[in-house]
Order: structure tokens, then C-alpha cells, then sequence
């Protein structure tokens, strides 16, 4: 039995090596073309605009698109959930950009006029929010509302954190945001996006604290 030993472990060892080197070098091919930029930097540099024009009778826009996005602490993650492909930017406008997933599908999607009208009259009506409510981690927007005048400018941005039920709007609305979102706001966010496919794989996976919470 011993003698079996010894001649089993040398050639075993080669094969364990292999495997590690292999592992090794497929784990640096996948990461190293993958250095993030955080998305979030980008999508709140714009939200200090202190004008008010997300008011449903004052329509400023003529189309509005969906966006999904993921961070860099997705893609630095060792977890199960780390993002599948590597990235790729999606620029908005000056100064913002988004990051997503190469294999995810598709990079956008445009939104109704009815469905923008109720997105905005959502996030103005103060039922929609905790009167007090504390956000339940830091805010990393992986959903995007993006609106555009009839000259095809940028009016209007929209981000959305899933994680911690909080969002960021430039110009600001209409209200007073008092705290994060309650559930029955969560759910009709979460329908729109379901929708329109603004939740790929990764960013579903990247999103599972929301849907822990929404059990």
C-alpha cells in the first residue's frame, strides 16, 4: 500500500500544480482588463443643480431612457456575485458615464411618455418615502433615468440605488425627499425595470440585498 502511495503522489503533483497555475493565470486574464472607474463617482456630479422641473404640469422632456449600470466594487468583489464579462462604458453626457457588464443586454431602453409621467409623479408624491428613513448602505446607483427635450438635450437625470432604497435627481424634484423609498414604491420601480430588461443577470446578482429585503 505504501509503494502505491509513492507512485501515485508524483504523478498527482504535476496535475495539482498545473491547476493552480492554470487557475493562476485565468483569474489575471479576467481581472486585469477589468479595472473599474466607480460609477457612482460619475452619476453624482451633477445632482448640486438646485433648479426644480420634475413636475408632471410642466413636462420638460420628450423621451426618457432606462439605464442599468454596475459599480467597481461589483467587479472587485471575490464573491459569486462578481459580474460575469468585463466592462464597458456607457457615456450619458460631460462628466458622467456608466459601467456595464459586456455581456448583458440591452444597453438601454427607451421608457412611454405614461410610464415617465408616473416615474416623476412617483418620486414627487411624499408617500412614496419613510418620513425619516435611514439609507441601509451607501449609495450606488445601478439604475439611471435619463431625460431628453425635443432638441435631443439632456434635461434630466434620474439615479437609482436598489441598495439602499435612496435616489439622486438633477435638477432636483419637486419635493423635499424625506427618506429612503417604501416598499410599494420599491415594487413599482422594480416592475419598470423588469420591464424594459434593466435588470440583467449581473445586476440582478449585484442587487440581491434588495431582493432579500422585498421577500
Amino acid at each position: 500500500m505504501a509503494l502505491g502511495l509513492r507512485l501515485w503522489r508524483p504523478r498527482l503533483l504535476p496535475l495539482i500544480f498545473g491547476s493552480v497555475v492554470f487557475a493562476a493565470r485565468s483569474e489575471a486574464q479576467s481581472t486585469m482588463p477589468c479595472v473599474a472607474v466607480d460609477s457612482s463617482a460619475y452619476a453624482t456630479t451633477r445632482f448640486a443643480d438646485s433648479s426644480v422641473w420634475f413636475r408632471n404640469e410642466h413636462r420638460a422632456f420628450v423621451e426618457v431612457y432606462g439605464y442599468y449600470a454596475l459599480t467597481e466594487s461589483d467587479y472587485r468583489t471575490r464573491s459569486k456575485t462578481r459580474p460575469q464579462g468585463c466592462f464597458r462604458r456607457v457615456p450619458l453626457y460631460d462628466g458622467c458615464e456608466l459601467l456595464q457588464s459586456e455581456v448583458d443586454w440591452p444597453l438601454r431602453a427607451k421608457l412611454t411618455l405614461s410610464e415617465a409621467d408616473s416615474l416623476v409623479h412617483l418620486l414627487n408624491d411624499t408617500s412614496s418615502y419613510w418620513p425619516d428613513g435611514e439609507s441601509a448602505c451607501m449609495f450606488l446607483p445601478r439604475h439611471h433615468f435619463v431625460f431628453h427635450n425635443g432638441a435631443g438635450e439632456i434635461v434630466g437625470h434620474i439615479a437609482l440605488c436598489f441598495q439602499c432604497f435612496e435616489l439622486g435627481a438633477s435638477p432636483r424634484l419637486a419635493i423635499d425627499v424625506p427618506g429612503a423609498l417604501r416598499k410599494p414604491a420599491l415594487r413599482w420601480l422594480e416592475s419598470l425595470c423588469e420591464r424594459h430588461g434593466l435588470f440583467p443577470p449581473n445586476v440582478r446578482d449585484a442587487s440581491w440585498l434588495y431582493f432579500d429585503y422585498m421577500r
